[in-house]
């Protein structure tokens, strides 16, 4: 579950596949967010509100708009469920944790997402060369289990 940054909403991650937004001052259902191929795991609501992020065991996390309840974006490249999911503060990054023993950071910026729908083509872990490279400069996340 999650609470809206404002707290008027409330979203919960289910069984079923679907997500659901509830607002918390009538507990009125306002969306059910279907689109997953199995249980949903992880919701998260980006800081304005606007996105709402979840995770599940079909290996995707997906970016919903919240007003109209369509999928924005489905962010692959996870192996294993993807268990958590969170907004960096100022909403232009999501991050994902999955069973598969990875993180992954995805822009949510358009000349980001083209960059890493690029490298969703990678079929290896870059090295620590390689990292340095071609980004740069730009902090590279390393995880293991």
């Amino acid at each position: 579950v999650a609470f809206s940054e404002d707290g008027r909403r409330l979203a919960t991650a289910g069984a079923d596949g679907t997500a659901r937004i509830w607002d918390l001052g009538s507990g009125d259902l306002l969306r059910t967010l279907s689109g997953h191929a199995g249980p949903v795991l992880s919701v998260a609501f980006s800081p304005d509100g606007a996105r709402l992020a979840t995770t599940s065991v079909d290996r995707t996390a997906k970016l919903w708009n919240t007003q109209t309840g369509q999928v924005l974006r489905t962010l692959l490249g996870h192996t294993a469920p993807v268990n958590s999911v969170v907004f960096s503060p100022d909403g232009t990054q999501l991050a994902t944790a999955s069973a598969d023993g990875t993180a992954q950071i995805n822009e949510l910026n358009s000349v980001t997402a083209l960059f890493e729908r690029a490298l969703e083509r990678i079929t290896r872990p870059m090295t620590p060369r390689e990292c340095e490279q071609y980004l740069r400069g730009e902090a590279c996340l390393t995880v293991g289990n």
